[in-house]
């Protein structure tokens, strides 16, 4: 079909509002992971009462039983996740490419990617060209987006369409489609603009988490739901305790109660630390009941915290969980090392997709950056590690022959830039102790450091 065709229109309009259709289930199930993360969750088992006013006093103790991890699990990945440079074969290449990445603003932006992609099994970046000339790489949000995967490379979105309000975009291999909702089309929609673009792919590129051979994609508030779900009603059922049998309830058996004029009995005694209770008639008991406990409810939020931490290899101490508590450095490295094989799974996955979409911002100059430049992200390394340990291992590995450069990148957790910066400091420091030394022993520029001129 050409883009001047005449009946072209239409049927975008009608390939629009069939993808709008699909889109509508899978946003449904997509806003309900996004209520989890944000902490909003389906109220907990409301036991029957019978009385409205039974009822406004659950809703109360509901309101304050959420206790959300959900979020936790996805904010332990990305506080970890930051792409700090690009690497290929050309330093001219790298400055251009991560200036792409600078003019997007992806220093900050990345990591709503990340969350995405943990959130809802994928997350989306659009590439095309911005008004300075040079590829824009913007994330798109799942909940406005929705994409078909090519059943061939499912890391390659085959279509994909995004509304907001009462506009729409149609992605496709050949152009970008902008719609507008109107009244006058009997399909609703109404094209107002076409920008063909020279990918001969669709500019939207997947960030899938945990993609499987069926090109399925996983998301991690699944995992974490139903332990979200038992932690929360165990919250809500020790509040219900704490509210009506955490304290003991006091009877007394054989007096007469007296009634005021509304028919409401009056309270025979009045308690308090300097009160003593008496009774005219012998056979008056008293008497109380014993109070419920909650540690076995508190127990089981810690072990169900425990499960959750292991399901989806978050540190338990990140939960706060008291039985890791006052542990050495070294335990602490142990119990992150799942939390740090985790990230590094998405690093490989998310920074094949970045290097793809950069490959599509050179398609979209006419130019070729496919594998031929060896396009690599570099990551932030943000593993657990104390300084002795970082220090020694330099130290060790310097004395094996690496340069500095890489140690300083790998194990100190510096950036290109500023490792330039601190090599060129340090040769400055030599240069200047070197003239400092010559200085001393009274050598001039071109003459020989050796005072006796040997």
């Amino acid at each position: 079909m050409g883009l001047m065709d005449p009946t072209a229109p239409v049927d975008l309009t009608k390939r629009l509002r069939d993808l709008l259709d699909e889109s509508s289930t899978e946003r449904a199930v997509k806003e309900g992971l996004d209520d989890a993360v944000r902490g909003n969750f389906d109220s907990p088992y409301l036991p029957p009462s019978g009385t409205s006013a039974v009822d406004r006093e659950y809703r109360e103790l509901m309101d304050r039983a959420d206790l959300p991890v959900c979020g936790l699990v996805v904010k332990a990945v990305t506080d970890r996740l930051a792409v700090e440079a690009v690497r290929s074969d050309s330093d001219a290449l790298d400055d251009e490419l991560w200036g792409w990445w600078q003019h997007s603003k992806l220093d900050s932006r990345q990591s709503q990617l990340y969350s995405d992609a943990l959130s809802f099994g994928d997350g989306y970046l659009s590439v095309t060209l911005a008004e300075n000339g040079t590829p824009r790489l913007m994330p798109e949000s799942p909940l406005a987006l929705y994409a078909k995967h090519d059943p061939l490379d499912p890391l390659k979105v085959s279509v994909a369409v995004k509304r907001v309000g009462d506009r729409a975009w149609l992605y496709t291999d050949e152009a970008i489609y902008r719609f507008q909702r109107g009244k006058p089309n009997v399909l609703g929609w109404d094209l107002k603009e076409t920008t063909p673009h020279p990918l001969g792919e669709c500019p939207i590129v997947r960030f899938a988490n945990n993609l499987d051979s069926m090109g399925r994609s996983e998301s991690e508030i699944k995992v974490a739901l139903p332990f979200q779900r038992r932690i929360n009603q165990s919250v809500f059922t020790r509040l219900l305790l704490e509210a009506h049998t955490a304290w003991r309830q006091r009877w007394i058996a054989g007096i007469d109660v007296e009634k005021d004029a509304g028919g409401e009995p009056i309270p025979p005694f009045r308690m308090g630390v300097d009160q003593l209770l008496a009774a005219p008639d012998p056979d008056t008991k008293f008497g109380e009941f014993q109070a419920s406990s909650t540690a076995d409810l508190l127990k089981a939020v810690e072990e169900d915290l425990r499960h959750l931490a292991v399901a989806t290899q978050t540190p338990p101490t990140l939960f706060a969980v008291s039985s890791v508590s006052n542990i050495s450095q070294e335990s602490l490295a142990a119990l992150d090392s799942g939390l740090t094989r985790k990230v590094e799974s998405k690093q490989t996955a998310f920074g094949e997709a970045y290097e793809y979409a950069m490959v599509l911002g050179g398609r979209l100059l006419g130019r070729d950056l496919s594998s031929a430049h060896m396009l690599q992200m570099v990551w932030t390394n943000k593993e657990l590690r104390s300084l002795s340990q970082r220090s020694d291992a330099y130290v060790k590995l310097q004395a094996a022959g690496l340069p500095h450069a890489w140690l300083m990148e790998h194990l100190l957790d510096m950036s290109p830039p500023t490792i330039d910066r601190v090599l060129a400091s340090a040769a400055a420091e030599k240069s200047v102790d070197a003239l400092a030394q010559a200085q001393a022993f009274g050598v001039t520029n071109g003459e020989s450091p050796n005072p006796s001129g040997v």
